[in-house]
């Protein structure tokens, strides 16, 4: 697969990453219309969802407030996905008429087997080592762009992961998209002591195209505003599909219960605020 480029994001704030991945992809510099590019960055810890998934349903919204760990909703469909510094965030931006899913995985594959892990793709375009996940992915689409974007497990915290997306209350019925649980895999238990500078190293080997290396900072007026966004309740919670309330709605700020109904249908988009905390 052939890149024009290789951008890495040397911030590690979340918000600002994904905001930088946003622009990047309506960008209407030529070079992001009719070529492929390759993002990579790494984010502090952060819990980011799909564009239609339920928080609530997905996420131990109690412990991740005590950790203090944010909660990020994508521009793109998928599951929930944990970050740390031990995981290595890559997006694949391509013209939208030259965009295979099976391509793109297929060449995340070649990458790692070229590192010597043996990895295959499946139906869902996971990437498997030993038969155990070590990579998700998502996509939007735009009329002429298309964005690949996921994860590759180095060294994070897998046990934290289990711990997070264990909702302790499940009594919800939700439209949101669920996510599918599987098996999961570092790839540090492959190649002993593998770190995430090794990674981004080898990639940019493997695909053998200039770096450029993008501070965010330096385009904190463009990121204003999908920052805003992205910080928003609106966005994060309140783009949730409506469900079913059976027992409580859990937000940062407490456990909201005054007001609602078991099996009542609550709207995501009522705010903190309007709830009372």
């Amino acid at each position: 697969m052939n890149f024009s480029q290789v951008i890495l994001f040397t911030s590690h704030d979340p918000y600002k990453n994904l905001g930088m991945e946003e622009l990047l992809f309506t960008s209407q510099q030529e070079n992001f219309q009719d070529e492929s590019v390759l993002i990579l960055w790494v984010n502090d810890p952060v819990l980011v969802i799909g564009r239609s998934q339920n928080p609530w349903a997905e996420i131990d919204i109690s412990r991740i407030s005590d950790d203090h760990i944010p909660i990020i909703r994508r521009i793109s469909g998928g599951g929930t996905v944990y970050h740390d510094h031990g995981n290595l965030c890559y997006s694949i931006i391509t013209p939208r008429k030259s965009f295979e899913r099976n391509k793109n995985s297929q060449f995340l594959c070649d990458m790692l087997g070229d590192l010597g892990i043996p990895a295959t793709y499946t139906a869902r375009n996971d990437i498997l080592v030993h038969e155990k996940k070590c990579s998700g992915s998502a996509f939007k689409l735009t009329g002429d762009r298309a964005l690949h974007h996921g994860t590759l497990l180095i060294h994070t915290e897998l046990n934290r992961i289990k711990n997070l997306l264990t909702p302790r209350n499940k009594e919800y019925e939700s439209k949101g998209t669920p996510s599918q649980g599987s098996p999961v895999i570092n790839l540090s238990e492959i190649i002993p002591n593998l770190q995430v500078e090794e990674m981004i190293d080898h990639m940019c080997n493997f695909v053998k195209a200039p770096l450029q290396k993008i501070n965010p900072d330096k385009y904190a007026t463009e990121l204003e505003q999908p920052i805003h966004r992205l910080l928003s309740w609106d966005w994060t919670f309140g783009k949730t599909p409506r469900f079913i309330f059976k027992e409580k709605i859990e937000v940062y700020k407490g456990v909201y219960t005054s007001g609602l109904r078991k099996g009542q249908l609550f709207n995501p988009a009522t705010s903190p605020k309007e709830l009372g905390l």
